[in-house]
């Protein structure tokens, strides 16, 4: 399944209702890649998607919206900000209608909290305003501990690893 042109997005098939959304970029973001240099996940589940990062910006968010979109007819409901680089949460106001939680580590939260401008700004710039004015939207269900949630009849065990690729969880 193939969604916006402009980033190429494919869902990838890896496992029974469990798709990967893999940049081509390994690159900073740059005008060239329009700032989509990191991946994302989902789940389709019964009740709702899981979506593991929304990307680098309002319009990313968009393409994996409507990439989803064409796989199942069922809504976001449920977001993991992996860390508070902001390449993995910038995409996170697309899916405000429809998302019950954004779960992160109270470290990537308060990062949001503090520094989402920033990222917004550093985007901006690295690709010459191509990422646009992204809206920060900051999660809202903190991740202390190893925490099992139950998202549309699916058990997903979130759990807090330390400061691996940044300051995070």
């Amino acid at each position: 399944m193939v969604a916006d042109k402009a980033f190429l997005m494919q869902a990838e098939l890896v496992a029974a209702d469990v798709y990967a959304i893999i940049t081509p970029s390994r690159e900073f973001p740059n005008p060239d890649n329009h700032g989509w240099n990191s991946n994302s996940a989902f789940v389709v589940t019964k009740a709702g998607v899981l979506l593991f990062d929304t990307g680098s910006s309002t319009a990313i968010g968009e393409s994996i919206k409507n990439l989803i979109a064409g796989v199942t007819n069922q809504p976001v409901r449920w977001i993991i900000n992996s860390h508070a680089h902001g390449d993995h949460w910038l995409g996170n106001a697309v899916f405000k209608d429809t998302v019950e939680a954004i779960y992160a580590s109270e470290p990537v939260t308060k990062n949001i909290a503090n520094e989402g401008q920033t990222w917004v700004d550093s985007f901006m710039r690295m690709t010459r305003g191509a990422t646009g004015q992204s809206v920060i939207v900051v999660p809202d269900s903190l991740v202390k501990e190893r925490t099992e949630i139950a998202s549309g009849g699916e058990r997903v065990l979130l759990f807090p690893s330390g400061s691996s690729h940044s300051r995070s969880w």
